[in-house]
């Protein structure tokens, strides 16, 4: 996933602010060109939690030929809404068809399921909804890249996710240098560095899968 540098994050009604906000912020410190999309046909958009966000641009103004990885929100009554959004679905859809990459976490990822674009893939999600992962493997990994695919499960794992970003699109060094920038533990990072564009996952001492990688799709 090199030369990626225009990200587009979809907002829309009831979108999760902190898994918004967690990729805009960390995206941009890695020197992304980051812009919020609304899916309202309003420049403001409100969160799950009654954030009011102001969105760099209205999502019919979107020239997606510009944008090189799409990320999408969870919240559950965002996720909704996304559900209902068909112009998103179009674009999600070509994206998909040009291998460019498509990032989703917490409710998320049932969007993609929803599609047809997990099919044979492993992916992750906000714990509950798996069954939603339509033909999915069901990984219960905090973050999951398969192919141009990258699933994260919830708040809790956003960091990790928008880190991991970083790592697959501008390097290991890139992301060490975020994450000790912002004084996030690095050890997520460190196996990765050994076996670049390789297929693994990365474990716990107890054996709980935080980030499972397969670049091979």
């Amino acid at each position: 996933m090199k030369d990626i540098n225009s990200v587009g994050v979809c907002l829309i009604t009831g979108f999760e602010e902190v898994e918004a906000l967690m990729q805009i912020d960390i995206l941009r410190r890695a020197g992304f060109s980051v812009r919020t999309i609304s899916l309202t046909g309003k420049d403001t958009v409100t969160g799950q939690q009654k954030v009011t966000a102001k969105a760099d641009i209205l999502f019919e103004d979107v020239d997606f030929d510009s944008i090189d990885m799409l990320i999408l929100p969870g919240g559950g009554l965002g996720v909704i809404n996304m559900h209902s959004h068909e112009g998103l679905h179009k674009v999600i859809l070509r994206f998909d068809e040009l291998r460019k990459p498509i990032a989703a976490i917490c409710a998320a990822p049932t969007l993609l399921g929803s599609l047809g674009l997990l099919e044979g893939r492993s992916a992750t999600c906000y714990p509950g909804m798996e069954s939603k992962l339509t033909g999915a493997d069901v990984s219960s990994a905090q973050v999951v890249i398969d192919g141009h695919i990258i699933t994260s499960r919830s708040v809790g794992t956003a960091l990790y996710m928008a880190i991991t970003i970083i790592e697959i699109c501008k390097g290991f060094d890139a992301a060490k240098k975020i994450a000790a920038a912002i004084d996030a533990s690095l050890s997520f990072l460190t196996y990765r560095q050994s076996r670049p564009d390789q297929p693994f996952s990365l474990r716990y001492p107890d054996g709980q899968c935080l980030i499972e990688m397969n670049y091979k799709k």
